[in-house]
């Protein structure tokens, strides 16, 4: 490859836990300069673009969440007897429920709270739509549940046109399967997790402007096609060294091992504000 050629770079580091919530002095996230000087560099690949599929994907979780008058009412009540006692958690559970229904009057509450009381009894649901037509507002709501972790893959298919070649693709290879190995332990209960991986894409050997980020990443599955051409073509040799395949299709899933979160654009290289790189 020429060095302005655009490629990916995969460094293969050493696991090191991150230790948060066990009262570790350090609780920095694994992408902070104290984590990462922490972790050995075993080996570098470099390997051109791959084929196809060049896409990264940000999400967060959302959900729909419902929370209707009995449920705030016990809710209340709940909070209240934990910081009050039980006459505090009374008062509490009769005034929401007062003012749920103050505009339809107390008969409304006495209706809701017999047809909760038949419902229980006869195993049914929503008697009120039966009885009445009515349903209780759900208050339903939209409500952040937490971040995601990215995935993605890759797929290079490599074509060695010399036995060099051919020897170079299969460490490369079993470079990667061997990393993603999990690691033996001393003790015969423990196993030790796989190496991880820093993933970049470069230009003239620089992190590439125009292409996501990743944080460190974890090598999740790694398939290789052995006849990427649908059929078995290996070059003709005498010495088995240059019997390899004329191609080869690898195939590598990756999970990052955290989420990305606002003030990471701030943190890397290029300041949120100047918009020099699109970011993770």
């Amino acid at each position: 490859m020429s060095d302005n050629q655009d490629c990916m770079k995969f460094t293969i580091i050493e696991y090191v836990p991150s230790n948060l919530g066990i009262g570790a002095q350090d609780t920095t996230l694994r992408t902070s300069a104290s984590k990462n000087k922490d972790q050995k560099i075993l080996t570098t690949i470099t390997l051109p673009m791959p084929s196809g599929g060049i896409t990264d994907r940000n999400s967060v979780d959302w959900q729909n969440d419902s929370l209707d008058p009995m449920q705030e009412a016990f809710g209340a009540t709940a909070m209240a007897m934990i910081a009050g006692g039980g006459d505090a958690g009374a008062n509490t559970f009769k005034k929401q429920l007062e003012a749920a229904t103050a505009k339809e009057g107390k008969s409304a509450l006495t209706a809701l709270i017999a047809i909760r009381a038949s419902e229980k009894a006869v195993g049914a649901n929503n008697l009120l739509g039966r009885v009445a037509g009515l349903a209780i507002d759900p208050s339903l709501e939209l409500l952040f549940n937490g971040p995601q972790l990215r995935d993605f893959s890759f797929s290079f298919k490599m074509t060695p046109r010399s036995k060099l070649e051919a020897i170079r693709v299969r460490s490369i290879i079993r470079t990667f399967k061997q990393a993603m190995s999990v690691k033996r332990s001393q003790s015969v209960l423990l196993l030790k997790a796989p190496h991880t991986f820093r993933i970049s894409y470069l230009t003239s050997n620089k992190s590439h402007p125009y292409l996501n980020r990743f944080k460190e990443c974890a090598l999740t599955g790694c398939s290789v096609n052995y006849t990427p051409d649908n059929s078995y073509m290996s070059y003709d040799d005498s010495d088995p060294d240059g019997r390899s395949m004329t191609a080869y299709e690898l195939t590598l899933s990756f999970n990052e091992l955290e989420p990305i979160f606002d003030d990471d654009y701030e943190n890397m290289e290029g300041a949120v504000g100047s918009f020099d790189h699109i970011g993770y």
